[in-house]
């Protein structure tokens, strides 16, 4: 099959930084197994679009737009989709993939849907609950609402999690047309990192954003530390520089800098000596839909504790040991529990990385394109 997509989301980056979202990576994972699997993937994108699609080996086609500076933000947006659809090419495709739910990326979608005359296919990766409603109660909201009204359009919409689809439901999406596929992870290069030692006793992996529960975190490894006095905790990742100073003001309040190493964003097989040079993982995300930095950390070997995210619970059942969210206590008595028993940290790991090796890219990209092959009519009258 041929393939349109396009690129909106790294426009602010900087060529030779490489930092990428999850979002991002699931993008690119997903455009290179399509791709390997034969089928021919063309993305409308940013010069930043290729150094992505260098760094994840995606062998994807791409046609390079000049993005309006400075990066996206309101009237810009609309600049930039204007600059992608004038450069669709003038070829026939089988399908448009939108791989994000954010409004400019839906909207952008529905204008290339209408104007080629062929199926949707999007992905819903993160759905708020202050999401679903129907009415902009207030302005501020248009997007909201005008996405919620769009998603709608899809022929085709991939929910990373059963909570997300049944929201989508909710919003008057037939389920016909709800498929729920996580993200994956790259066992491969996974099981090639190998380490001789446990040199930090947990580690945390993401954007350092609110939703994230960093600021949770620092007071559940204090919680922690007040037992293991020399526990290390690794946070790898990145975030805009007044939320990190937010992160080291609050690590000084709590006397935490001799405990707690802030490793910054790095990269695919780094991470991996990351993970598996600690002896657990600590995740108190507030939101979530399916994160890949959870299923890396199972994979790696570590037992994982998160908050009860509906997410997460759905996909890795008692693989994961649970708290209430904000639970700070409660999860640092996880840690402290699991810490002090190798034994308990091995068993549990086992469960973990069985369950893991069952999400890898290439089974995704695999079943989610013999779901769109069979799903969609492609020949139909009514495109």
């Amino acid at each position: 099959m041929r393939i349109l997509s396009f690129d909106l989301r790294c426009l602010d980056l900087v060529m030779g930084e490489l930092h990428y979202t999850g979002g991002e990576r699931q993008f690119y994972e997903i455009l290179k197994w399509w791709s390997n699997l034969g089928h021919e993937v063309h993305v409308i994108g940013s010069e930043y679009t290729r150094y992505l699609a260098n760094t994840f080996n995606s062998e994807i086609i791409l046609h390079i737009y000049k993005p309006v500076c400075p990066p996206p933000k309101r009237v810009v947006d609309f600049l930039n989709i204007n600059r992608v659809i004038k450069k669709l090419p003038k070829i026939n495709f089988d399908f448009i993939y939108c791989p994000y739910e954010v409004f400019e990326w839906v909207f952008a979608s529905i204008i290339i849907k209408n104007k080629l005359k062929i199926p949707l296919v999007t992905s819903v990766n993160l759905f708020e609950p202050r999401e679903m409603s129907s009415f902009p109660l207030y302005i501020l909201r248009y997007k909201t609402f005008f996405r919620n009204l769009f998603l709608r359009k899809s022929d085709i919409v991939f929910c990373v999690s059963k909570q997300i689809k049944n929201s989508l439901k909710k919003l008057g999406i037939e389920e016909e047309r709800l498929y729920v596929f996580g993200s994956g992870i790259d066992l491969d290069v996974i099981n090639s990192v190998h380490v001789s030692e446990k040199s930090y006793d947990a580690c945390f992996m993401g954007d350092l954003i609110p939703r994230k529960g960093v600021l949770d975190l620092l007071f559940i490894w204090k919680e922690v530390t007040k037992e293991l006095k020399n526990g290390k905790l690794v946070i790898i990742g990145k975030g805009d520089d007044d939320y990190v100073r937010k992160i080291r003001s609050l690590i000084h309040e709590l006397k935490l800098q001799r405990n707690v190493i802030l490793a910054g964003f790095v990269p695919e097989k780094e991470k991996y000596k990351f993970l598996k040079s600690s002896k657990i993982f600590i995740f108190p995300s507030l939101l979530e839909g399916s994160p890949i930095a959870v299923c890396e950390a199972l994979a790696c070997g570590l037992p994982v504790i998160a908050y009860n995210l509906p997410g997460l619970m759905e996909r890795y059942e008692n693989c994961i040991l649970y708290s209430k969210m904000g639970d700070i206590k409660s999860m640092a008595k996880h840690a402290l529990t699991l810490l002090k028993d190798e034994n308990l940290r091995f068993n549990i790991s086992s469960k973990g990385v069985e369950k893991a090796s069952e999400y890898t890219w290439e089974n995704i990209a695999k079943d989610e394109i013999k779901l769109i092959s069979k799903k969609l009519t492609l020949s139909s009258s009514h495109y």
